[in-house]
């Protein structure tokens, strides 16, 4: 298990979010990561970007998305995020907190009346041996040590009805984890992160949404590699 004083961040950690609004008939897949690092106010900040893809039924081309740097800290068992409007440190995960403690000091929370309480805090293992915890609100959200939101990284601890946001994998150090199944982790890497993906890989089938091997175009298509890698891509022609 990683102690509170020692980071749980590095280049290689990724975030793989999906959202969607029935409201709009819009959704995402996007995955947040980190490329290298920025000193403010004396304070280490990772970069965090995001990319991934806005859809829209009917539309049958995915628009491509992107954003960043954001700042995140981390500061033992707390995660800060730069405000770069305000110039301020924001609360965005406390990993220290037991049960019967609320989240009103989290940013992401700071707009729920009352604010949500932990009510129970259990284990998950993580890459086959790391042991964290796991904090459930009595909202049914909940976040876990060193993951953080599984609403998603930035996400907020409460959802507008007919709107929903979650957190389809993490990854760090070529390991995966899985909300709901590891599977899942696959199924959203892109070749956008050059810290997981191997130049060297060889492709083995192109298939579609639905894992038909295709040449077809105009439509997004899963890259499936020799080495476990499966990239997302949409070829326009």
């Amino acid at each position: 298990m990683i102690g509170f004083g020692q980071p749980y961040l590095n280049s290689t950690s990724v975030w793989l979010v999906s959202d969607a609004d029935v409201f709009t008939w819009q959704s995402n897949d996007y995955q947040f990561y980190i490329n290298g690092s920025t000193t403010i106010n004396l304070y280490n900040y990772h970069n965090i970007y995001m990319q991934g893809f806005h859809n829209t039924i009917p539309a049958t081309t995915p628009t491509p998305i992107s954003s960043g740097p954001s700042y995140l800290r981390e500061d033992g068992p707390k995660w800060y995020v730069y405000n770069q409007t305000t110039g301020v440190d924001e609360l965005l995960c406390d990993f220290s907190l037991t049960v019967g403690n609320d989240i009103s000091s989290f940013t992401a929370s700071f707009f729920l009346t009352p604010p949500p309480v932990i009510t129970s805090i259990t284990n998950v293992t993580l890459f086959g041996s790391s042991v964290r915890k796991h904090f459930h609100l009595d909202n049914g959200f909940s976040f876990i040590e060193g993951v953080g939101n599984l609403a998603g990284l930035f996400s907020g601890y409460a959802q507008a009805i007919e709107y929903a946001s979650g957190l389809d994998c993490y990854i760090q150090d070529n390991q995966n984890w899985g909300l709901y199944n590891d599977s899942l982790c696959n199924l959203f890497i892109s070749s956008v992160n050059t810290n997981i993906v191997d130049t060297n890989k060889e492709l083995l089938k192109v298939t579609d949404l639905l894992g038909r091997e295709t040449k077809e175009t105009n439509q997004p298509l899963f890259y499936i590699y020799d080495d476990g890698t499966v990239e997302k891509r949409i070829v326009i022609e």
